[in-house]
């Protein structure tokens, strides 16, 4: 796992980058050969990423999207075994699912 990146850096997106690509280059020297992005403020950044280092990068919010987009594709649903207690119920105000309580 690398070192957490610091958006301080630099300031805005582009030191971000910077930082990313500078560390990561330890990583990819060590042999690893596809990095991901642990952080929602990177997101949109791998495909620059992956051009600038050479190796795939795994943009996390895309790819959690896409398992989401994925398992209602393949019908799957919430278990039902009760392996877990059901939420205790809460007023949700202007959710029609909750009958306005």
């Amino acid at each position: 796992m690398l070192p957490a990146v610091s958006r301080r850096t630099g300031g805005a997106r582009q030191g971000t980058a910077r930082q990313f690509v500078e560390v990561s280059a330890g990583a990819i020297a060590a042999g690893a050969e596809v990095l991901c992005l642990g952080c929602g403020g990177m997101a949109g950044m791998a495909e620059r990423l992956t051009a600038e280092l050479g190796v795939p990068v795994v943009d996390g919010v895309t790819a959690a999207v896409k398992f989401a987009e994925a398992l209602v594709g393949l019908g799957l649903r919430t278990s039902k075994v009760n392996a877990f207690a059901r939420p205790l119920d809460k007023p949700r105000p202007g959710w029609p699912v909750s009958g306005g309580r």
